[in-house]
């Protein structure tokens, strides 16, 4: 059964990739959240490996940034985009590798990995799976980010600037997090089905 939700757990959006990865950590203000307004945005953020690095020490250093990350953040789910690179067999390959070091980095930390295809989680965010980057976070800026850092706020400054790298990460994190509850209930439905029938 999915792992239900709770308040304050921590979720973790990675972007993955081997010279620019986006992370997004978002927070659930309540139990079973089913909208964006639910989560609050702990932080979010790039890292950029040196151009001058070989990919093998690329991926070594995604692993490192990653696993860095979680251990401070110490998040209980992680969401990592499922994707590959359309006619580059060679590109999708370098991906997966990059993917599986950052899922290694999470695991090792016995945090949840969970996956999602980035057009998957553009529909939930935009209601389009062919919005691109740019209007995904805008977006993002404009209903999410902007309620959790009011420009008026004396304790909170406005939202620091979201790339794109980010931004996929954070429509990540927020599309798995409002999908959760609904289905973990739907598997609880189809357990409780399947005891009846038996």
């Amino acid at each position: 059964m999915a792992d239900l939700i709770t308040k304050n757990s921590r979720i973790i959006g990675i972007d993955p990739g081997s010279r620019i990865t986006g992370y997004a950590v978002l927070i659930s203000l309540r139990d079973a959240p089913r909208s964006m307004h639910d989560f609050t945005s702990l932080e979010y953020g790039t890292f950029r490996a040196s151009p001058q690095l070989s990919f093998i020490h690329r991926v070594g250093f995604m692993h490192q940034k990653v696993h860095q990350l979680m251990q401070r953040i110490q998040p209980r789910h992680c969401v990592i985009e499922d994707a590959y690179v359309r006619g580059f067999p060679r590109s999708s390959l370098k991906l997966a590798q990059v993917r599986g070091a950052l899922i290694a980095a999470a695991l090792s930390l016995d945090v949840a990995v969970y996956e999602m295809t980035a057009s998957h989680a553009k529909k939930n965010i935009t209601g389009g799976g062919a919005a691109n980057k740019k209007q995904v976070a805008h977006m993002l800026l404009q209903s999410f980010l902007r309620s959790t850092h009011p420009k008026d706020s004396k304790h909170q400054a406005a939202p620091p600037p979201l790339k794109e790298d980010a931004s996929d990460a954070l429509a990540l994190a927020l599309a798995w997090g409002m999908e959760s509850t609904l289905n973990a209930q739907k598997q609880s439905c189809t357990l409780r089905r399947r005891q009846n029938v038996n």
